[in-house]
């Protein structure tokens, strides 16, 4: 059996503990009528992305009740409380195949699709470049 590879996948860092929401995950706080979990996932499902694995921890089992109808993927990563280093590790682990990915912290799921598939057009036209991190910017300001 051949492995299939995939261009590009996403990571989605939803295991802090949200200190500063009073304990309760961001992924599942709604904006617009939706969760910022669910608009994240949405935004690289409607960029073409099929490999999306959402990094759990804090209240783990609500984040993943959530992933699971989303058509994406939960991992946990079981030192979450060490920090969001941590999670993009255990994402980074789970991914199979994958050519690049995008890591995303949950609480900015603001992204745009146009942002998204910005960065993945300057990374097909890279390729085999020494740049192998693009990070996006506004009016010259580097952002998430």
């Amino acid at each position: 059996m051949t492995s299939q590879r995939v261009e590009a996948g996403a990571i989605i860092l939803a295991a802090g503990l949200s200190t500063r929401f009073g304990g309760f995950p961001k992924a599942l706080a709604t904006f617009n009528g939706q969760t910022l979990l669910a608009r994240a996932v949405e935004c690289f499902q409607r960029c073409g992305l099929k490999q999306l694995t959402v990094v759990t921890g804090h209240r783990r089992g609500e984040v993943e009740a959530a992933t699971a109808g989303l058509g994406a993927r939960s991992v946990f990563n079981p030192d979450y409380q060490s920090g969001m280093f941590t999670s993009i590790q255990t994402g980074v682990r789970s991914l199979a195949g994958v050519e690049s990915f995008f890591v995303l912290p949950v609480d900015a799921a603001l992204i745009q699709s146009q942002t998204v598939l910005a960065l993945l057009t300057t990374w097909r036209l890279g390729r085999g470049s020494s740049s192998s991190v693009l990070i996006p910017a506004f009016n010259d300001r580097p952002g998430h």
